[in-house]
């Protein structure tokens, strides 16, 4: 009885390190190739949500988000720096 309930303490302790593990590198969804800008225009349509960049070099980049993603890369922020919530 005791060698059971020590199995199970052990594989429930095992169980949460893993959890907690998986936990900390859960980070925010890997932004697209592209470069770093503002986010200047935020667009949803039927095919998802988007996020309009304008890079250093005044070029518009167009990305597809996710809704988290969409939720907090307001028009202002800094891209992909926005991502990481």
């Amino acid at each position: 009885m005791l060698d059971q309930l020590r199995s199970r303490t052990i594989t429930a302790l095992i169980a949460l390190a893993g959890a907690a593990v998986l936990l900390s590198t859960c980070q925010g969804p890997a932004p697209a190739a592209g470069p770093t800008g503002v986010v200047t225009t935020r667009t949803t349509d039927a095919t998802g949500d988007h996020i309009t960049v304008r890079s250093q070099d005044g070029q518009h980049h167009t990305y597809t988000v996710d809704a988290e993603a969409f939720g907090h890369c307001t028009t202002g922020t800094t891209y992909p720096a926005c991502l990481t919530y």
